[in-house]
């Protein structure tokens, strides 16, 4: 078959014309890792409030390209692949997912039917092509992922499925900062789940959750699970995952006793009246008054003035024990239509923007007004001018009234506003009135509210008597997962023939698949790790993601190189593979040991021999001889700058974040001694060489026993 027969090529003796094959060494050497460090004053290292992303400028992790956009230098990116490898193990053991890559540039027609090419609002990249169709950079990939399963996927067999991704998303935030942990270009894993129908997809978000809770043991770092809300990807159910840090952007509420977790802005709370507001001593108007009085605010007489109506709320509101915020929704297509908000909330509290969206119809962007802004600017005065909502989302300029549960509990049991505000009121007027009257749970949580679930009315303390059991926990979000339900594939036609469907109907019935999202946001978790594991002197990388586990750093006076590498200046790194000194032979041979798992016993004959010159690891040895583990496998380096200080590379070492760190020197010449460095606690011993050996193959023991 073959016209000559076939040999191993071994590679040419020769050199070819003026082409030579360069040896290059198997050791990853410092000297030859791009990773640039910087002093604490100079640079872009002095630039950020972040402690954490300070130390990934300095030690060489990143670099800014733009605003909110970094470029990942190797150590970064040897972080992050760790990350995306850990990910991948998590995915395909625990959850059978496979692994696609979806489009960055994505079609807008998908988000306009979806309704987030609205509602996404000025942080979705918008772009237009040569022939002026709408494209976005995507920011997540809800719309893409359906329209792929509506098209390949058409009868429950093929379910349940699962796929992910990683790669880069895009959010155009408006104030970039913090680093990677508010970045305008950032990567996440994405994964989608698709179910025939709610009890199986219910059942893969709980199993996507555990998932992620491996994934963190794994990290060996301190998480918290906590209820969330679903923002503008949508569905019924989601849960958020934190690593507590004081710089945390996100407030949660912890209870002490059920040990329940949710994000502030959707908590569920039990708020205790305030004894000291009574309604009844309030001077000037009474609030049932001013309640009573609220429509002829809203719709003022004829010829009476926007400002004058506000004039006139601001100063009654003044005497009441409430607090009234004010806001408007403003949509971000053009329109200048708006939806403004009067939020009548309980004495001393905040209004809940995030609950406020849920419960009120509007269309665009939610813009908290001060009572100054909101005077200078140009409002609707009654409804002659501007037609009323009629029991649906409003796409003109109106008002609408969000009060506060408890604000209406301080009315007699009889008022409307406690038992339907859309029949308050006999007169057509007040009836339209009423109708934009919404009464919910608009206040904000606060830490020492009640735990709604640790004192509901069975099995619990009367309300009254309950003493105050949430704590805030400031964290950093870094995983999000979403119980989506029905509606992408509903809305984008990612339709099945469910499993006890009549053969014979004709045509057959068709559910939409029941979907759920789930995102890790991978160049976050690295910046998160940066801002809460370090110390003054750098970054404590967790060994699972460092970006070397081990670095091994030799200790050889200049005088003793130049004497052994003449053509060396000592003010450059040494080009040289192979040094004829005894420190460094040991510091490639135990190199060689751990990286290519050579016996523990041909490494113990050689100590005893004394002779680091006759050590070889490829020496051929019993099939039956125990070998070391490959954690240290790829995780090693070399810190061979022997043109820089020993102080200097021990700063560096520090600064980088390196878990362990070897130092072979002197004592190693005289009593077989190395010094082992500890970064996690800072600790350092002088121990014998098989007792270093043995220490790291503990660590590798426990490491690996957490699979």
């Amino acid at each position: 078959m073959f016209p000559r027969p076939i040999t191993t090529f071994q590679g040419p003796r020769q050199p070819w014309g003026t082409v030579r094959f360069h040896h290059i060494s198997s050791r990853v050497r410092l000297s030859r890792v791009f990773a640039p460090t910087l002093k604490p004053e100079s640079g872009p290292a002095s630039d950020y409030s972040s402690l954490g992303h300070r130390f990934l400028v300095r030690a060489g992790f990143v670099r800014p390209s733009s605003t909110g956009i970094y470029t990942l230098l190797p150590l970064g990116q040897r972080v992050l692949g760790h990350l995306e490898r850990l990910v991948d193990r998590i995915m395909v053991e625990r959850l059978e997912a496979h692994k696609l890559g979806l489009a960055h540039l994505l079609p807008a027609t998908l988000w306009k039917r979806s309704g987030r090419w609205v509602t996404t609002g000025k942080e979705l990249f918008r772009l237009t092509d040569r022939k002026q169709t709408d494209y976005c950079l995507g920011p997540t990939h809800e719309e893409e992922i359906t329209q792929l399963i509506a098209r390949e996927v058409t009868s429950h067999r093929q379910l349940p499925l699962r796929l992910y991704q990683v790669g880069r998303k895009f959010r155009d935030e408006v104030r970039p900062r913090s680093g990677l942990l508010r970045a305008r270009e950032f990567v996440m894993k994405d994964l989608y789940s698709f179910d025939v129908d709610s009890t199986s997809a219910q059942e893969t978000y709980d199993q996507v959750r555990l998932a992620y809770r491996q994934f963190f043991d794994h990290l060996g770092v301190a998480y918290l699970e906590a209820k969330a809300d679903s923002g503008n990807i949508g569905g019924s159910l989601s849960h958020e995952f934190h690593l507590p840090a004081s710089i945390g952007e996100d407030v949660l509420l912890q209870c002490g006793q059920c040990g329940y977790t949710a994000n502030q802005e959707c908590a569920d709370v039990v708020i205790m009246p305030d004894g000291t507001a009574s309604i009844e001593s309030t001077p000037g108007d009474t609030w049932i008054d001013f309640v009573t009085r609220l429509p002829s605010l809203i719709f003022p007489p004829t010829g009476q003035s926007a400002k004058e109506k506000l004039r006139d709320i601001h100063q009654k509101v003044a005497h009441l024990p409430v607090t009234v915020q004010w806001g408007k929704y403003e949509t971000v297509t053009g329109s200048s239509s708006s939806t403004w908000i009067m939020a009548i909330l309980p004495q001393g509290r905040t209004l809940n923007s995030i609950k406020l969206d849920k419960k009120i119809p509007h269309h665009g962007e939610w813009h908290p007004l001060s009572w100054e802004a909101l005077t200078a600017s140009s409002i609707p005065s009654n409804e002659k001018e501007h037609p009323p909502l009629q029991h649906k989302a409003s796409e003109d300029n109106s008002w609408v009234i969000a009060v506060d549960r408890r604000v209406a509990d301080m009315l007699p049991t009889t008022h409307p506003w406690r038992t339907n505000p859309t029949t308050a009121h006999a007169e057509e007027s007040n009836l339209e009135f009423s109708r934009r009257v919404f009464v919910d749970d608009f206040a904000l949580a606060l830490p020492g509210d009640i735990c709604a679930h640790c004192h509901s009315s069975e099995g619990s303390a009367p309300i009254a008597d309950a003493k105050p059991t949430l704590e805030q926990v400031r964290a950093i979000e870094v995983g999000h997962t979403f119980y989506l339900g029905t509606k992408y594939s509903k809305t984008l036609g990612a339709l099945v023939q469910p499993p006890n469907d009549s053969q014979t109907s004709k045509p057959p019935r068709q559910v939409p698949i029941e979907m759920g999202c789930y995102g890790l946001g991978l160049s976050r978790i690295v910046g998160a790790l940066a801002d809460t594991h370090h110390d003054k002197q750098g970054i404590r990388w967790p060994p699972a993601i460092a970006p070397y586990r081990l670095c091994i750093m030799p200790i050889i006076p200049k005088s003793e190189m130049k004497s052994l590498c003449p053509t060396w200046d000592g003010t450059s790194p040494l080009k040289s593979h192979h040094v004829d000194h005894p420190v460094w032979r040991a510091m490639t041979s135990l190199y060689d040991h751990l990286q290519d798992r050579v016996p523990a016993q041909q490494w113990q004959a050689w100590v005893s021999a004394n002779d680091p010159g006759t050590y070889n690891p490829n020496q051929p040895t019993q099939s039956n001889t125990p070998r070391l583990s490959r954690y240290w496998n790829n995780h090693l380096v070399i810190d061979d700058r022997l043109h820089l200080s020993p102080g200097q590379r021990f700063k560096d070492a520090e600064l980088i974040g390196f878990p362990w760190l070897l130092v072979i020197g002197k004592q190693f010449i005289q009593n077989n001694k190395v010094e082992l460095h500890d970064r996690r606690d800072q600790s350092k011993y002088v121990v014998t060489v098989e007792e270093a050996l043995e220490y790291l193959d503990q660590q590798a023991t426990v490491a690996e026993g957490m699979d």
